[in-house]
């Protein structure tokens, strides 16, 4: 039975108590008025105000006065902290009522789901970026639906900026089924940004899957028993999600995405699905599994295969998008060459770039003019492996000569560096490509014009 220190109808502050909503560990919350308005009333369960409870409770109202007045976080109202130890009263918190986020979810699609955690992913980055404030007890028990979007709530376990350091050497810390080993064995001295990564992944598996708890420790796309696919109705999309849970779920946590990259993933996971047919059954080529053991020893050899992996299935993959735009030029120019290198490309899309490089493609056509020296025009796109684990690209029309006797115009686009895999890796070349075939009018008209004056 949850535990009671209050009765319904005591008063609490300017609070009375109408309904017991639920307890933890250390408060327990009850639905109150003031006579006009309700809220819901964390009550802390201690009164000692130099135990390890209050002084969290306090950091807790510190990191909600730090963050403000927002809609992707649970406000406070109220508040009251015994000053003295002559205040025998409750230290107490107010909040609005909200329904909480996975109820709100149950019978939500799988973009619903996603769209709500992407939410989530923004403001925790945001949290982490702007305030250093890492939360340390996500799970769907924590996030609700506030001002008509997900929000975050329950701050009890915060990590914020110049606080008293609570968390004692060999307790383990956070929620529960949620997470990660460093929090478990030695939580006093790991890093909050990758364990808040972990813990929201996991709350991800359990939104979309619509289970109480998800599977233990790091979660392998290749294993079936741990895929958001059978819960989706087999969803196209879903085994991005599955790799996405995999890398945020790496036992090393500096290999695990930031929270900004998690939310960009699933941002682009959003824009995909946008275009996505439904009847597709499987886009995954680009993604290979990472890291398959989990030795020191041969972690940075694993990193370096799936690297080089990831780089040429995203090679593969420009292949594809880019066949209709080199099949329509070769079907039309007798001249033209496709699928080619062109050092012209090359140097235009590759101005500023890094120099050392692990690998290089670049897919170019090529549409020849008349006369000894022809005016030609060059279209292509460029992918360099530029570190451990990303990849830098970007596209270039050029009209010009094939030596550097002038040029008639050229275009380039603006460079985008991302990690691979990702799912955002996916959208950004996607769209890359789109632009291109759009652009790809406008530039046969420039060399069409070219042909006439030459």
């Amino acid at each position: 039975m949850p535990r009671r220190n209050h009765r319904q109808g005591e008063n609490i502050g300017r609070w009375t108590l109408i309904d017991f909503l639920g307890s933890g560990g250390n408060a327990e919350v009850w639905r109150a008025s003031d006579g006009s308005d309700e809220v819901a009333l964390k009550i802390l369960h201690r009164t000692q105000q130099n135990s390890e409870p209050y002084q969290r409770f306090r950091q807790e109202i510190m990191a909600l006065e730090m963050i403000g007045d927002r809609p992707d976080v649970v406000p406070l109202i109220a508040k009251h902290l015994p000053d003295s130890p002559s205040d025998n009263g409750p230290a107490w918190l107010a909040m609005p009522i909200c329904v909480r986020l996975d109820e709100a979810l149950e019978e939500a699609t799988l973009r619903e789901v996603v769209d709500a955690v992407s939410d989530i992913a923004e403001s925790l980055a945001d949290l982490h970026e702007s305030y250093n404030i890492h939360h340390r007890d996500l799970k769907p028990a924590n996030l609700y639906m506030y001002c008509d979007r997900a929000a975050i709530s329950d701050f009890g376990l915060v990590d914020i900026p110049n606080a008293s350091a609570l968390t004692v050497p060999g307790r383990k810390m956070g929620p529960l089924f949620f997470m990660p080993d460093e929090m478990i064995f030695d939580a006093m001295r790991a890093d909050p940004a990758p364990a808040d990564v972990f813990s929201l992944s996991k709350t991800l598996w359990v939104l979309c899957t619509n289970q109480r708890w998800p599977p233990q420790g790091e979660q392998r796309a290749e294993n079936e028993l741990h895929s958001i696919k059978p819960y989706t109705s087999f969803h196209p999309l879903a085994n991005l999600l599955d790799q996405l849970i995999e890398r945020c779920t790496n036992p090393e946590p500096s290999a695990r995405p930031t929270m900004k990259q998690v939310a960009d993933d699933l941002r682009s996971w959003l824009n995909l699905d946008d275009t996505t047919p439904q009847e597709t059954t499987e886009i995954s080529a680009i993604f290979d599994r990472l890291r398959r053991a989990t030795e020191s020893t041969l972690r940075q050899r694993d990193e370096e295969e799936a690297l080089n992996r990831c780089f040429r299935e995203t090679v593969t993959r420009l292949q594809t998008l880019m066949r209709p735009l080199d099949d329509s030029i070769a079907g039309r120019y007798e001249l033209a060459s496709v699928g080619q290198p062109s050092n012209r490309i090359k140097s235009l899309v590759g101005r500023g770039w890094d120099v050392d490089v692990t690998n290089e493609y670049v897919h170019a056509a090529i549409l020849r003019g008349r006369g000894e020296v022809s005016i030609n025009l060059y279209l292509g796109v460029v992918i360099r492996s530029v570190s451990s684990n990303e990849l830098e690209f970007g596209g270039a029309y050029f009209i010009g000569f094939e030596e550097a006797l002038g040029s008639w115009g050229s275009w380039t686009s603006d460079s985008r560096r991302l990690p691979c895999p990702s799912i955002t890796l996916v959208d950004e070349l996607s769209s890359l490509v789109q632009i291109m075939e759009e652009k790809f009018a406008e530039w046969l008209e420039r060399f069409t014009a070219t042909q006439g004056a030459s």
